[in-house]
This record gives C-alpha cells, sequence and structure tokens, in this order.
C-alpha cells in the first residue's frame, strides 16, 4: 500500500494514483514489472498488501519489545490511518486468488477495517496489558530509520472493496482478534 503514499483521510482505492515519494515509485516499478506478463495473456493479480500482522516478523516485530516494557505509544498526532491485514489473511488472499480465474489485476490486501494510530496502540496495549499513555514524537522514526522511517508517520486509509467483491472471506477483520491470534 506503499504505491499510495501519505493520503491523509482520503480512502484509495486500486484506481487511485500513486503516491511521490520513494516507496510509491518502488512499487510502481515493481507493478510495471509484471506488465510484460499481462501483455503476453498471462493472468496477472497484484496485491498492494497492507501492514502485516504476524506472531514472528512482520509489524509487530519492533513494536512489541517496546510495548512489553511499557515504552509503547502512537506515532505523532496519532491521526494516520493504517490498514493492516493478519498473516492468515494474506496467506488465503493468494490462495483465493490461485482458485478464482476471474481475478485479475491490481487487488489491495488489506482489511475493510483501517484504523488510525492511536487507536491501533491502544488497542496493542490492551492486548499486551500495557499502558499506553503518550506519544511518540515523530522525528524519532525518521531519526532511527531515515526515509524509511518517515513512512511510519504516513498512512493511507486503503479500500479492500475489490477484494471482498472477488468473494475473499477474512479470518480476521477485527483488530482486537488478530491481535488475540498473534501474541
Amino acid at each position: 500500500i506503499g504505491y499510495y503514499g501519505d493520503r491523509g483521510d482520503e480512502v484509495v482505492t486500486e484506481d487511485s494514483a500513486p503516491g511521490n515519494d520513494f516507496l510509491a515509485d518502488l512499487c510502481v516499478q515493481w507493478e510495471e514489472a509484471a506488465r510484460p506478463a499481462e501483455e503476453l495473456g498471462v493472468r496477472t493479480v497484484i496485491f498492494r498488501i497492507g501492514l502485516v500482522l504476524a506472531e514472528d516478523g512482520g509489524l509487530l516485530e519492533p513494536l512489541k519489545p517496546v510495548f512489553k516494557i511499557g515504552l509503547g505509544g502512537w506515532l505523532g498526532n496519532g491521526k494516520q490511518w493504517m490498514s493492516w491485514i493478519h498473516r492468515s489473511d494474506i496467506a488465503g488472499v493468494y490462495l483465493h486468488a490461485l482458485d478464482d480465474e476471474s481475478m485479475n489485476g491490481v487487488y489491495n490486501a488489506c482489511t475493510p477495517t483501517p484504523v488510525r494510530n492511536k487507536e491501533f496502540c491502544k488497542i496493542l496495549g490492551e492486548a499486551m496489558n500495557r499502558p499506553v499513555l503518550f506519544p511518540v514524537p515523530g522525528f524519532i522514526p525518521r531519526l532511527l530509520k531515515g526515509e524509511f522511517g518517515t513512512v511510519a508517520t504516513e498512512g493511507q486509509r486503503v479500500s479492500s472493496k475489490r477484494l471482498e467483491q472477488s468473494g475473499y472471506s477474512y479470518a480476521y477483520s477485527d483488530l482486537k482478534r488478530a491481535f488475540e491470534a498473534v501474541l
């Protein structure tokens, strides 16, 4: 979903234009690399994947230790949208695309329930039985991770309507249930 860049409150769909930052440019290049297969008549499905929640790895890997010691907090003002998906659903989405030959083109692979960063962090804190009391200044991720850290303070409110219309049924569309499964 980095394809879209920071979009504030705008709901983005597969038809939305790409952003104009490093990650958006990278995503555009990846998608363009798949175009020759399409031109040869090969059914091509491209997923723009949301923030992945997993037991190991994914978005939670750097967050769990910080939240565990009680220092977890939302980033900046906490208003940036987080479009997420559980790892089991990513696997399910890929299997769904393999089975459903009518799927073709770009699909947003995220749940239909994006949340703001502040809500995400509060629900994570509750799931870990840890307080979430204060924000993390926006400059901290940029200081630690450079340009990639900037992505942490930006967000995308991504629609998964096209994937839903294809008939995919989510195992985890509720953030609390997703955290319970991965923690």
